[in-house]
């Protein structure tokens, strides 16, 4: 019995180091796809497309309709090749730690935009942002 509760000891130790060892160094998986995947787990409709290398442009449809045009970069590109001109550099890096760079359109209003769609507008691309955050740093950043 000794035996099998110090197996199952070193069973956990194995597995929280493991998790220890990627918080500290990283994971090995490419950061670009794994931030694609935490936009898309956002509860606003997403599709996104890869226009130039560690670039991701999409769109995002929030439940009362309104649209927001965005893009990230896994690296500050110094031409944003991939990145739609029409895009805004929002914040220069959400993140505070170079991770992801973020461009939308949604910090203008609209012409014959209402007040609600403004901020859902806004509140879209804070949920974007900060799914990338979490992503990056796996903690909330706002």
């Amino acid at each position: 019995m000794r035996a099998l509760a110090g197996g199952v000891g070193i069973v956990l130790l194995v597995i929280v180091a493991g998790f220890v060892a990627q918080r500290i160094f990283g994971g090995s998986g490419d950061s670009t796809s794994e931030a694609r995947d935490a936009v898309e787990a956002t509860p606003d409709r997403i599709t996104m497309r890869e226009p130039y290398e560690h670039v991701l442009a999409g769109t995002a449809r929030g439940e009362d309709g309104a649209v927001v045009h965005f893009a990230f970069a896994a690296e500050e590109p110094s031409e944003p090749d991939g990145i739609p001109p029409r895009l805004i550099h929002l914040d220069k890096n959400p993140m505070e730690d170079g991770e992801f760079w973020v461009w939308a359109d949604s910090e203008p209003r609209l012409p014959g935009e209402s007040l609600a769609e403004y901020i859902e507008r806004a509140d879209i691309t804070t949920e974007i942002e900060e799914a990338l955050c979490r992503e990056a740093t796996g903690e909330a950043c706002r």
